[in-house]
């Protein structure tokens, strides 16, 4: 939610709020105000205001036809100040700072390096917009729907931390059967799963005093759909849609035909896709979800405890999730079905450590003052930092090896750039729907973009000096319908009124090649005939898994699965065959209680075996003979060793960033590899001592390969990277 208070300045030496000179004298604001004739004199005149906030909220400072030399200056009930911005003629922008319950003081007065001079030249707009970080645009930044993250991941604009986990995934005929958890450290949002997280089947509405109704989605983010003429229409750069019904039930529709069904009390009940099937959501009289049922009958169950937070979750198998909560409310443990525990724990500013079930803190998160955060571990304790230049809009990020990427960012929190050692950089351009327009790589190459209404990509136009340019035109269910390159080939699409695919057509010289698709009453593909008329089948079993496949001349292979869509048994095309039997040639599954493979029997009944560690990493190989091959991990749960079944060893190694520095082999023999400052291979070390380096441009082509013995090959590129010209050691070359 958000409320403005704008605050109208004036060049003029008195003012009707003129004894808030002082911090004792601050004039208190309320949400909803507008203050107008507040006087900036160019000497000694400073206007103090106050504003208590009772939860955690962002302040955002924004400055219009500014044509002064403003000073926005925040402090807290200390007077230790939060933050200052500085407004240069002409300069416009936003300025945002997270608030925790609290009393804090606001300066405003003119920067002015000469007193003497008022460098004021007309009236300033400044308004003060405070907003709650559980729904607002602002505090979902770091979620998929906005943006780009890093590191583990963090949201370069604002240093929120976020997360994401799938606990339960099983598939179907539609949307698979989940349980997905995210998290957002500077969302104050208390839910189903303590403060900060949210899941997949909890999704609502928020209906606003002015008809307009604010949508929670299930990873976290939010977007306000204003009313007017019975219409909502949503803020710029999402292109979902929402309905009233009529019958006190809202539809949201995507770009994609999923619906999401909201009863009249904002709560998520069905999810329908393209071909009408639905999953349904079965809530209990203190409306908390207990049960969501896939469209073909199986179904998560949901158990709570006496504070209404998720503390079991039922899959069909009757499997379990169990989640535990710690004192203040916050989700502490996560246990799967293989009994291993995910263990969270936090600071004031939100999520700080996260331990799997092998014990080892795989995060490690500081934050600043401002709940930003400020440095990062990984497993193996390698550190990553975080600087916060808000009032250029840039970020720093110096990774474990120490190199440092620079991420600039918009008015509308987009990054628009990044700039890395060495010169090189990325830039981005984006519309008013925060779609990309022009993407500039790190080779200075230029791409861009148009699109329709719906963010659909109409056109891409690759760099100077070549300027080809792809085309698309779409249906009105957001179907690529008609796709021309460069070269004036065009493929067509055309779909049932469903949005299934039912040809793709391809000029291919001078003829047309197509391929055709039939579909059955679920959606799932019956059948696909290609340019030559050679026709594939496909049947299904109740669930929706694959349970046959027959090619163009008759061979059929088959599949079980169970409950969990597990695949149990595969048949090969011969034990379909007239007259054999299937159990000659079957191959069976089998697995833990995870869904990890424990075994693979063959049709001769030679087994393969397979263990895992509580993190699901493999750890053994067992062959048909016995012979058992081990396989050892680090905190970061990358590979360290692996030993075969005669107790030789390979040894694996990595640099701070993860990337792979040396394998030492079962004979002691030891290579070893560089990386440059984006983490690309540059020189591999062999044990004789030998090298192979290679010389990189901005994108990643290799420019010089020097080999082993000292020759070196050049390669050149156009500018979409396409190999056009080799010359080798001996300067003979390749076009």
């Amino acid at each position: 939610m958000q409320s403005n208070i704008s605050l109208k300045i004036d060049i003029r030496e008195q003012d009707s709020y003129e004894n808030n000179d002082t911090y004792q004298n601050a004039y208190e604001l309320t949400p909803g105000q507008t203050l107008t004739g507040i006087g900036i004199e160019a000497r000694n005149d400073e206007d103090w205001f106050k504003i208590t906030v009772d939860h955690t909220c962002s302040l955002i400072g924004s400055i219009s036809n500014n044509s002064g030399l403003l000073r926005y200056n925040v402090y807290n009930s200390n007077l230790t100040q939060l933050s200052s911005v500085y407004y240069g003629v002409t300069t416009t922008g936003k300025h945002v700072i997270t608030l925790t319950p609290g009393t804090y003081y606001i300066k405003l007065y003119e920067y002015t390096p000469n007193r003497g001079i008022n460098y004021m030249q007309s009236n300033i707009s400044f308004t003060l917009d405070i907003e709650d970080e559980d729904f607002d645009f602002f505090a979902t930044l770091g979620n998929q729907y906005n943006g780009l993250s890093c590191n583990d991941p963090v949201n370069p604009v604002n240093g929120n931390f976020t997360y994401e986990n799938t606990d339960v995934s099983i598939p179907t005929i539609s949307e698979a059967l989940e349980f997905n958890r995210f998290y957002n450290s500077r969302s104050v949002y208390s839910g189903p799963l303590g403060k900060g997280w949210q899941h997949n089947y909890n999704s609502f509405l928020i209906f606003n005093g002015d008809d307009s109704i604010q949508v929670l989605y299930p990873d976290g983010h939010s977007t306000l759909f204003s009313y007017n003429d019975s219409i909502y229409t949503a803020q710029d750069g999402c292109f979902e849609t929402l309905d009233d019904n009529g019958d006190g039930t809202y539809t949201l529709l995507f770009k994609d035909q999923i619906k999401y069904i909201y009863n009249a009390d904002g709560k998520m009940t069905q999810i329908v896709d393209r071909n009408n099937n639905t999953t349904n959501l079965q809530y209990d009289a203190n409306s908390l979800l207990t049960c969501v049922i896939e469209p073909t009958g199986r179904s998560l169950q949901f158990t709570y405890d006496q504070d209404n937070r998720i503390s079991q979750i039922t899959d069909p198998a009757q499997g379990t999730v169990q989640l535990t909560y710690d004192g203040s409310g916050n989700l502490a443990s996560v246990q799967g079905s293989n009994g291993g525990s995910t263990i969270y724990s936090y600071g004031t500013c939100g999520l700080e450590t996260i331990t799997d079930p092998e014990g080892n803190t795989v995060v490690d998160n500081t934050y600043d003052t401002l709940s930003r955060v400020v440095e990062q571990r990984d497993g193996e304790g390698n550190t990553t930092s975080f600087t916060y230049d808000v009032d250029n809009q840039q970020t720093t990020m110096q990774d474990a090896m120490g190199y440092a990427v620079t991420f600039e960012y918009n008015d509308d929190y987009m990054i628009t750039g990044m700039l890395y050692p060495e010169s090189v950089s990325e830039n981005r351009v984006y519309d008013s729907d925060n779609n990309i327009t022009a993407a500039t790589d790190k080779n200075s190459n230029t791409t861009t973009y148009t699109y329709d209404s719906m963010g659909n990509v109409l056109t891409k136009t690759d760099p100077s000096p070549l300027g080809y340019t792809t085309a698309t035109t779409y249906d009105s269910l957001n179907n690529p319908v008609k796709i021309t390159d460069a070269a004036g080939y065009a493929t067509d699409f055309t779909y049932d009124n469903k949005g299934n695919l039912l040809t793709m057509s391809r000029e291919v010289s001078e003829e047309t090649a197509t391929i055709s698709y039939t579909y059955n009453a679920y959606g799932q593909v019956a059948s696909i005939t290609d340019a030559n008329g050679n026709v594939g089948i496909m049947t299904y079993d109740q669930y929706g898994n694959l349970e046959s496949i027959s090619d163009p001349m008759g061979n059929t292979t088959s599949y079980t699965y169970d409950i969990l869509g597990r695949k149990l048994t595969i048949t090969t095309s011969r034990g379909n065959e007239s007259g054999a039997d299937p159990e000659d040639y079957t191959y069976t599954y089998s697995y833990d209680v995870a869904g990890n493979l424990l075994s693979v029997t063959d049709p001769l009944g030679n087994e393969t075996s397979y263990t895992y560690n509580l993190n699901n990493n493999l750890t053994n190989i067992t062959d048909p003979r016995l012979n058992t091959v081990l396989t050892t991990y680090n905190d970061n749960d990358n590979i360290a060793s692996i030993t075969d079944a005669l107790g030789n060893d390979i040894i694996y190694t990595y640099d701070a960033n993860g990337n792979l520095a040396s394998i030492t082999d079962r004979n002691s023999n030891v290579t070893q590899y560089e990386y440059d400052f984006l983490e690309r291979l540059l020189e591999t070390t062999y044990p004789d001592g030998s090298s192979e380096t290679l010389i990189l441009d901005g994108n990643g082509n290799i420019l010089t390969l020097t080999d082993r013995k000292g020759n070196t090959s050049e390669y050149e590129y156009d500018v979409l990277n396409r190999l056009t010209l080799v010359t080798d050691a001996m300067g003979n070359e390749t076009s």
